[in-house]
C-alpha cells in the first residue's frame, strides 16, 4: 500500500474511475485538465493505492486571519465503503501528518449536510462542527 502525490498526467488519469463515480466529470481528459489547472494554484492531489486506487484527496494550504495556516480538504473520495474500509482512516492520518509537517494549525473541510456516513467518520476522528458555509451562484 502506498500514498502518493499525483504529479504526472498518468498518475492523475489513473484516479479518474474513482472520481467519476462521485463527481460529474464526463471525460477522462477533462478531469486531467481540471486537476492540472487546479495544481497551478496550489492544489495537491493524492491517492492511496493498494493493488488499485482505493481513495483520493485533493487539498490546498491556505493562510487566513481567522484560522492561521490551514490544510483545506477540497475533495475526498473512497472506492467502496469509504468510511468503514480503513483506507479513509489511513488517508486521514496521512493528511494530518502532512498538515503538521507543513506547519498547519488545523485541517478543515466542508461536507454535504446529507452525508451522514462522512459526518460519523469526522466525529469519530475528533473533528467538530465550527461554522456554516453559505453560498450563492453568481
Amino acid at each position: 500500500m502506498k500514498i502518493q502525490l499525483a504529479s504526472s498526467e498518468a498518475d492523475i488519469e489513473r484516479c479518474y474511475p474513482i472520481v467519476a463515480r462521485w463527481r460529474e466529470i464526463e471525460k477522462r481528459s477533462q478531469f486531467v485538465r481540471q486537476i492540472q489547472e487546479q495544481q497551478k494554484f496550489g492544489y495537491y492531489f493524492v491517492y492511496l493505492e493498494d493493488d488499485r486506487i482505493e481513495a483520493i484527496a485533493g487539498f490546498h494550504i491556505i493562510q487566513t486571519l481567522a484560522r492561521g495556516r490551514v490544510l483545506y480538504l477540497d475533495d475526498w473520495i473512497g472506492e467502496t465503503s469509504e468510511y468503514t474500509s480503513g483506507y479513509s482512516r489511513i488517508l486521514f492520518d496521512w493528511l494530518m501528518d502532512y498538515a503538521r509537517e507543513h506547519s498547519c494549525q488545523s485541517l478543515r473541510l466542508n461536507s454535504s449536510v446529507r452525508n451522514i456516513q462522512a459526518h460519523q467518520f469526522y466525529f469519530k476522528n475528533k473533528m467538530k462542527i465550527e461554522a456554516f458555509q453559505f453560498s450563492i451562484s453568481v
